[in-house]
């Protein structure tokens, strides 16, 4: 292999490996800068950065002679010290907090072989770097067995907590992420042992082999915390990493090409450019994220993640109801400033009405209190009528559902100046609801006295009782539809959502009022006996039940992750015939608790209304052959 190839290949591999690893850096950081696992994966991935940055300047520009100083270049020492506390990070509260006294051993003895490979002979005889293409280059010393055996163990230690981390996660979609930072552990591990196999024998292998393993190493961490990062808050980020991954190689590409103008017109050498790269790579990623910050203190004053915060602290609220309306006003002032509205109402269901609870300068809002407004299953952006007083129009009409039904609804005016909501705006303002809306449920249901539970399941008693005999006579005088039109929408919604919720029980299926529909006789087997027991319609109905779902599904293929159309279908699937958990499914989706529990309500309304009209179908067949 001759010298200008392995220069070649060697230049290369040092090149993309640094690159990748610092945009991958800087990537994680702006994405999630409060996490400790995104600071811990860049500090690993800068670390390998800094020995491939070394391998470069060493191979374009060898220092002329003596040694140089403690802070040229980097060391992979420290890469390996941050990784293991990374692999730590991942397991659970229980063991962190066993090893972190491990973690702050690995980092002082990382600390400790970094200056003895600094200041002293120890690790390698000769500290003047001579850094060339091959291993042979460099000789150890007399402590270079203990520093090959403090990175290996390390390596294995790190491997062991990842697969430890992997087994008791019990979230699918969050094992399938363990495992890439696995394999990442495991080409760590591979180009570790190959350098110091090769530094140890001085081998007259190449160094490119190694960094490449360490640059596939950095890819597969990288990719691999950005996931579990999108995960766990619910977020899918492939097209965003795409993206930007496509527009850093045109940055990179274009420093390139002037690099490459440079030698061949002003004879500049390239490791002049390598800086610059870096710079550039560096501050294009920070521009989004810079300009987000600078935006969030000039433009919106800071109240956006002020209302966040007022919203968890809302959160844990469990007092009265003359207190909670006071902090509700408080709240709708607050979002008012963020959405730069200037008037609102919030108004909560009382049985068939709706009656007001906070005003904030909406008097004339007023005007919107009646179902015909606020009875709405998504959040409505309303635009702005020109012919009519802005003060009386209303921008949004926001929802608040909780217990599987609407307990409330919220109406904005319009902001200032006139316009509609952003998608942003949007988002904030289902998350206002889905925080106010479970407070308000739950502060309801801790004040509840015990009277009025047991006149509330008195009075439940009293209903199935009716509807039982009702349906008695209906089989048996033909003169009334069965179950679905004799009850409430709501309340046929419950119903399904019940015998979704005990779609595996046929002991309960069986016994359940659905399984009396006209349309089950449809489901049961051709051969059917003369008798039908209970159990006989409850696998009919299971059959009907997940015909319904079927129904739900799209006609085209299903990608990965499942794109919004598939939340419905997806969701009942999992929960409903696969018995799933909800975290799980929405791992699955990459959607957090009020998407999963809006497209959920969605899903289940639709089911019954498509039970509805077979079994109207069913009557009408029915009626027809009499």
């Amino acid at each position: 292999m001759s010298d200008g190839f392995l220069f070649t290949i060697t230049s290369t591999v040092d090149f993309i490996a640094l690159v990748t690893s610092v945009w991958l850096g800087f990537y994680i950081l702006t994405r999630n800068p409060r996490k400790m696992i995104s600071w811990l994966a860049c500090g690993t991935l800068w670390s390998f950065s800094g020995s491939f940055l070394n391998s470069l300047i060493y191979i374009h520009a060898p220092p002329a002679s003596g040694d140089l100083p403690w802070w040229w270049g980097w060391s992979v020492t420290m890469a390996i010290a941050f990784w293991f506390h990374l692999s730590v990070s991942i397991l659970s509260r229980t063991q962190l907090r066993v090893w972190w006294w491990v973690s702050i051993l690995v980092y002082f003895l990382a600390l400790n072989f970094i200056a003895m490979q600094t200041y002293t002979n120890l690790v390698f005889e000769d500290n003047t770097v001579s850094l060339s293409l091959l291993h042979n280059a460099v000789k150890p010393g007399p402590l270079y067995a203990f520093y090959a055996m403090f990175l290996i163990l390390v390596l294995v230690i790190s491997f062991r907590n990842l697969l430890k981390a992997k087994q008791i996660s019990g979230v699918l979609p969050l094992q399938r992420q363990i495992v890439l930072l696995i394999i990442a552990n495991g080409f760590a591990t591979f180009g570790v042992l190959y350098d110091l196999i090769s530094t140890g024998f001085r081998l007259g292998t190449p160094i490119w082999i190694g960094d490449l393993c360490l640059g596939s190493s950095a890819v597969f961490l990288g990719y691999g915390i950005l996931q579990i990062n999108a995960m766990r808050e619910g977020k899918v980020i492939r097209r965003d990493f795409l993206f930007s991954f496509i527009a850093m190689g045109l940055v990179v590409v274009a420093y390139l090409i002037a690099a490459f103008l440079s030698r061949m017109t002003l004879d500049v050498p390239f490791v002049a450019f390598i800086f610059i790269i870096l710079l550039a790579i560096i501050s294009h990623s920070l521009v989004d994220w810079g300009r987000e910050q600078l935006e969030t203190f000039f433009y919106r004053s800071k109240s956006h993640p002020q209302l966040r915060h007022d919203l968890r602290e809302f959160s844990r609220t469990t007092t009265s109801d003359d207190d909670l309306f006071d902090r509700l006003s408080t709240l709708i002032k607050t979002l008012g400033q963020t959405l730069r509205v200037k008037r609102g109402i919030i108004a909560f269901r009382e049985k068939d009405e709706f009656v007001l609870a906070v005003n904030w300068n909406g008097d004339e809002l007023e005007y919107y209190l009646d179902d015909q407004h606020l009875c709405v299953d998504e959040i409505q952006v309303l635009e702005l009528h020109r012919d009519e007083p802005e003060s009386r129009q209303a921008s949004a009409i926001v929802p608040l559902v909780a217990g599987g039904e609407q307990i409330g609804a919220m109406v904005l005016g319009h902001p200032a100046p006139p316009g509609i909501f952003s998608e942003d705006d949007v988002e904030i303002l289902g998350y206002f609801a889905d925080t106010v809306a479970g407070v308000i449920h739950a502060v309801r249901i801790q004040e509840e006295k015990l009277g009025q539970i047991e006149a509330l399941i008195q009075e439940v008693e009293e209903k199935e009782k009716y509807l039982q005999s009702r349906m008695r006579e209906v089989l048996v005088k033909d003169e009334l539809h069965p179950f679905l039109n004799l009850k409430r929408e709501a309340d046929a919604i419950s119903a399904v959502e019940e015998a979704l919720r005990n779609l595996n029980d046929f002991a309960y299926l069986g016994d359940h009022p659905l399984a009396n529909l006209e349309v089950i006789k449809h489901y049961l087997p051709l051969d059917e006996p003369k008798i039908i027991t209970h159990l006989d319609r409850a696998k009919a109905l299971h059959r009907l039940l997940i015909t319904c779902i079927e129904k739900l599904k799209p006609l085209s293929s299903m990608p990965s992750p499942p794109s919004k159309e598939w939340y419905q279908y997806v969701i009942l699937h999992e929960c409903y015939v696969e018995e799933a958990l909800n975290r799980d499914v929405m791992g699955m989706l990459y959607i957090g608790e009020g998407t999963f529990n809006r497209a959920r309500r969605k899903a289940v309304k639709a089911i019954t209304r498509v039970l509805a009209e077979l079994e109207g179908n069913s009557l009408e067949a029915v009626w027809s052959s009499w």
